[in-house]
């Protein structure tokens, strides 16, 4: 016990915080919450995917379809475009094949818990690249901030590959930042460092960084976005043309062989799920004058569209322009006022309205448990990574403009090309790979301002330490326990589908079928999501001699029919209805 003690006392604080995080995210997401029950519709269908491709050994994409034998032509087939496409005689996810093969590896171990282990590792990298890029006294401070004040636990529990992803991104941000050696000819000043101490890039840090951002876009294509930043991060640290060239070669070699691997070993289109969700990405390549003629289609985004989904609802999670320019104004008025001025005071009655909105949105989750939308609303404190530092801070001055940048170019990027809003998830899961960067940013922000002379400054300080505990209590007493009612919920209605003992399970739209994705492999899943389809469902299955089967659906009726089939009585479960059926 002593030695316990002793090694405890001997670890630094962040060391410490960082493993409470990791252990809290592992009780939560594989004991607490239940891995069957998935959030998303993407997640089951990535899980299919993962467990057909650990079958195969890896040398095939083809998902097995377990109904065949009812259903050859696969008319009621529990998934369909966009999210699998038809290939080469195969049918396979449209996504990643990349994140497949990551994921292959957990569901071949530990099934949907696998999943889950692989995001929860994910988080805790991503948590550790954001403490390398903090200052050593404000590293715990980022720490809770973005492990318990952000989006990022959901993500580690979800078992979506999202955190893997962004974990990649981080690291190579991380590397492209800290990365440093002595040399004769670059003079870069930094935090606690001599002026006259001289700094060079090695070639390996470079490579490395590229390399890890490229790997990262395998996985979610997103993360591609943080490139331009890493590139500049690259520049102004050491002034070498090669050196960003070299960073630039390194991240094209994960996607080129990522291409080549899609093509010539799963034998479908290069990067097609990008070419799926951007379309201006098979415009660009003149490949064709039609977005997306060989993947499914989306629906290009009209610029209303775009800045509906890009300001409204990832940035903000706000849909009044009425409010949104006005926070916008006021916060250009009172910056403009505190440089010309040296007043702080306007920056801090505008954080007192960021503050009134957020103890809005905190009395509504604690009251009702809920969802929030909206990078902001999930994380207020993070206004801080937009406002500049007090004067005579000592912070790093080169790494928020840097980040700004990197946020900027990447909002900018997604702005022009996105043609999906991504669903609805806790904050925006297409602006995640930027979220430990500007919780940094904002963190470097609210500890400037409370180690500032003025007492207007260090009340801005105190602000922004309230946020980070207001965005704590956001998620701790209303988004976590909003989760776990859901995810408990969708469970209960899993187990009743196991307890039922049917074999064949009909769902009546393509959610409640996703839904039901985990038990795939287990039971025989079928989609009939219109009357004409649920007809002749029901006389196909009937030909087959069937005697009973289970109907699931997220209403409390349906209008399904069946027929010869007959219901003989319903069942609630959760959020889903059981409706169990007879001939």
């Amino acid at each position: 016990m002593d030695r316990a003690v002793a090694w405890v006392r001997g670890k630094p604080a962040p060391v410490l915080v960082l493993g409470c995080l990791a252990f809290y995210y592992t009780i939560f997401g594989l004991w607490v919450l239940a891995p069957d029950a998935v959030y998303s519709g993407d997640i089951g269908v990535k899980y299919v995917q993962a467990r057909a491709l650990a079958q195969h050994r890896l040398g095939s994409l083809d998902i097995p379809y377990p109904g065949a034998f009812l259903d050859p032509g696969e008319e009621f087939l529990p998934m369909r475009p966009p999210f699998i496409m038809a290939t080469a005689g195969t049918t396979q996810a449209i996504f990643s094949p990349f994140s497949a093969i990551f994921q292959a590896v957990g569901v071949g171990v530990a099934g949907m818990r696998g999943l889950v282990l692989l995001s929860i590792a994910g988080a805790v990298v991503t948590l550790g690249a954001a403490v390398r890029l903090a200052p050593p006294g404000l590293r715990v401070a980022v720490l809770l901030a973005l492990g318990l004040g952000s989006p990022l636990w959901f993500f580690a529990v979800s078992g979506w590959e999202h955190a893997p992803a962004v974990a990649f991104g981080a690291a190579a941000f991380a590397l492209a930042v800290r990365a440093r050696g002595p040399d004769p000819t670059v003079r870069i000043r930094t935090l606690g460092s001599d002026p006259g101490r001289r700094f060079t890039y090695s070639a390996g840090a470079a490579v490395a960084a590229g390399m890890l951002v490229g790997t990262g876009a395998v996985l979610r294509d997103e993360v591609i976005l943080l490139l331009p930043g890493i590139l500049a991060v690259l520049w102004w640290r050491s002034r070498s043309l090669p050196t960003v060239a070299a960073a630039a070669g390194a991240a094209m070699i994960p996607l080129i062989i990522a291409a080549g691997v899609e093509v010539v070993w799963f034998h479908r289109p290069a990067a097609a799920h990008l070419r799926h969700a951007v379309h201006l990405v098979q415009r660009a390549a003149h490949l064709t004058e039609a977005p997306n003629p060989d993947v499914p289609v989306l629906t290009p985004f009209t610029l209303r569209d775009r800045y509906a989904t890009v300001v409204q609802y990832w940035l903000l999670g706000y849909g009044n322009n009425w409010l949104i320019g006005l926070l916008f104004g006021a916060l250009m008025v009172a910056v403009v006022l505190q440089r010309t001025r040296r007043s702080s005071v306007p920056l801090l009655v505008w954080l007192m309205a960021i503050v009134a909105l957020a103890a809005i949105d905190l009395r509504e989750v604690v009251t009702a448990p809920k969802w929030l939308a909206g990078l902001h609303r999930c994380s207020p404190y993070l206004v801080f990574a937009l406002m500049p530092l007090p004067f005579g801070s000592t912070a790093p001055g080169w790494l928020r403009p840097a980040i700004l940048l990197t946020a900027a170019v990447y909002v900018l990027i997604a702005f022009a090309g996105i043609d999906t809003t991504g669903g609805k998830a806790l904050g925006p899961r297409l602006l995640l790979p930027l979220l430990p960067l500007l919780a940094v940013s904002a963190v470097i922000g609210i500890g400037s301002y409370l180690r500032a002379p003025a007492g207007v400054d260090r009340a801005i300080g105190v602000t922004g330490a309230g946020l980070v505990s207001m965005a704590m209590a956001i998620h701790v007493l209303g988004c976590i326990p909003a989760y776990y009612s859901r995810n408990r919920d969708d469970f209960k209605g899993l187990q009743s589908v196991i307890a039922s003992g049917e074999r064949v399970i009909v769902a009546d739209d393509e959610f409640t079928a996703q839904l039901l994705l985990p038990l795939y492999y287990r039971r025989i899943l079928l989609l009939a999501d219109t009357p004409e389809g649920s007809r002749r469902l029901g006389a196909a299955l009937a030909s087959q001699r069937l005697g009973s089967l289970l109907v699931v659906t997220r209403w409390s009726d349906t209008p399904i029919d069946l027929a010869p089939f007959r219901k003989r009585r319903t069942e609630r479960r959760g959020r889903m209805t059981l409706q169990f059926w007879e001939r």
